[in-house]
């Protein structure tokens, strides 16, 4: 998602990908590399036309390495609930985008940081 990042030499810098973008800005000394394939989070809902769904996303997740951590805040193009494409009776989908952003100080521990978050949608 984020793909490679350069925290800043001193103090923390800010990391950000938008929910409509496919490009990583770094902020306040945090530098992103280029040539490195970077984009926000795409998940496909597909149900009956129609039909409004409700869909849970953290507001918070971690990215760890070992013992260290980032936290990253995610920045959904949606709310709490959408609506599917079409009428009833036909099939219906949704594209949910989902950026975030999380602060680089200069002391975190370098290295490749993973981390997993759920996305759960339940029809009303």
């Amino acid at each position: 998602m984020f793909g490679r990042v350069v925290q800043p030499r001193s103090g923390t810098g800010t990391v950000s990908i938008a929910n409509n973008s496919t490009t990583t800005v770094g902020g306040s000394g945090a530098v992103v590399l280029s040539g490195i394939t970077t984009s926000h989070a795409v998940f496909n809902v597909d149900g009956e036309g129609g039909q409004v769904v409700t869909v849970t996303t953290p507001t918070t997740f971690n990215l760890t390495k070992g013992a260290d951590t980032i936290v990253v805040t995610l920045a959904p193009d949606y709310g709490a609930t959408v609506t599917l494409s079409n009428a009833l009776a036909a099939a219906g989908s949704k594209v949910l985008n989902l950026g975030g952003s999380f602060d680089l100080p200069s002391t975190q521990a370098s290295g490749a940081y993973a981390g997993t978050f759920d996305v759960i949608v339940t029809y009303q």
